[in-house]
């Protein structure tokens, strides 16, 4: 590839949103934003706490799940602590969202098979991998066989490109994760290069996904699609916004929580010019998780992370009250745009419904 056909790539700063000339809504309470997480499962706020280990836990999930949003439970815990885990959270809040990883995870849904679990989500960076592929294999033939009363909808990820969307349709994804190096806690990008700015990002994302409904509606074949999730990168209510004009049905946020009463993991405590409290937030290939997870081989040669740890001020604020706080900043932008559902607001940039501007 020449430099002059590089292709130009923005991110949510980038962009602005134009009102629209009339609004025929006179109140934001009047708007739906009702989403899909997954093919099968609707959830009525299009914000989904990730599963990171300092961040979504037994309290945060059963907090975020049972006003209608989701949350979903880590994976990096013994296969019977989750499996106790997930039936106290689906006591509690009526819903359980289960992350499961590449090396155990035959073992681990057999266990949960137990539950009435909602979706699975394969929690690994990597949606290309050949693993990735084999997990999907299994996963579509062999659910039956750990005693399933019906089959649960499952994520996976992460994709980037229009033809890893693509590729994640055909396997049967439920839901896909879209999206590489965009959390705060993510160092992907630094350390390997592999990276797309938002914006441009869920425009091959959605891209795929409508060619792929386009298709079917070619060969008359009624299509449930799946949904398209950002992983990363929302930082203020504005971002959501822009990522459901931008084609996805929800986002995945963790670095928001994470100071937040809900979280897991204790209150600190430090002397800066006066006693101030703070909790940890890692990324889940930080070296702290490789090292406490034993995730590496031991060989310093091949230790290699993505991710680090920080401190963030513990707010004690409420995970539910940052979610309305989002939400009501999104329900006002459908109010400036005549919007009133995502499912007209989802991928209206790329139809013109509303009108973007290059900032």
């Amino acid at each position: 590839m020449r430099p002059e056909e590089l292709r130009q790539a923005i991110g949510f700063d980038d962009l602005g949103i134009l009102p629209a000339d009339r609004s025929n809504i006179a109140s934001r309470k009047e708007v739906d934003t009702s989403t899909k997480l997954s093919r099968n499962i609707t959830i009525e706020y299009p914000i989904i706490v990730s599963p990171m280990d300092t961040i979504s836990d037994v309290e945060m999930c059963i907090a975020v799940n049972s006003i209608g949003a989701a949350a979903i439970l880590h994976r990096f815990m013994p296969i019977e602590e989750q499996v106790g885990k997930a039936k106290q959270i689906l006591n509690s809040s009526g819903s359980v969202y289960v992350a499961v990883g590449l090396q155990d995870y035959q073992k681990r849904i057999a266990a949960l098979s137990q539950l009435a679990i909602s979706v699975f989500y394969l929690d690994t960076a990597n949606g290309s991998s050949i693993l990735v592929e084999e997990f999907m294999r299994w996963y579509n033939k062999s659910y039956a066989n750990v005693h399933f009363a019906y089959k649960p909808d499952v994520i996976i990820g992460n994709t980037l490109s229009k033809a890893s969307v693509y590729k994640a349709i055909n396997m049967g994804a439920s839901g896909i994760r879209h999206g590489i190096g965009l959390g705060s806690v993510c160092l992907t990008s630094d350390m390997t290069g592999i990276q797309c700015p938002s914006v441009t990002a869920l425009y091959y994302g959605w891209k795929a996904i409508r060619g792929y409904a386009l298709e079917s509606l070619d060969k008359n074949i009624e299509q449930n699609l799946p949904s398209l999730l950002l992983d990363g990168g929302i930082r203020k209510p504005a971002d959501l916004v822009k990522a459901i004009v931008c084609g996805a049905d929800a986002v995945i946020c963790g670095g928001i929580f994470a100071g937040c009463k809900e979280t897991p993991g204790e209150i600190l405590y430090k002397n800066v010019g006066g006693r101030v409290s703070y909790k940890k937030f890692r990324g889940m290939a930080s070296k702290d998780v490789v090292e406490e997870y034993n995730l590496s081989d031991g060989a310093a040669e091949n230790l290699f992370v993505e991710g680090k740890s920080i401190e963030v001020p513990y707010t004690g604020e409420s995970a539910v009250n940052i979610i309305y706080a989002y939400v009501n900043g999104l329900r006002s932008a459908m109010s400036y745009l005549g919007i009133s559902s995502i499912s007209e607001l989802r991928g209206s940039l790329w139809t013109e419904k509303c009108i973007g501007v290059r900032l």
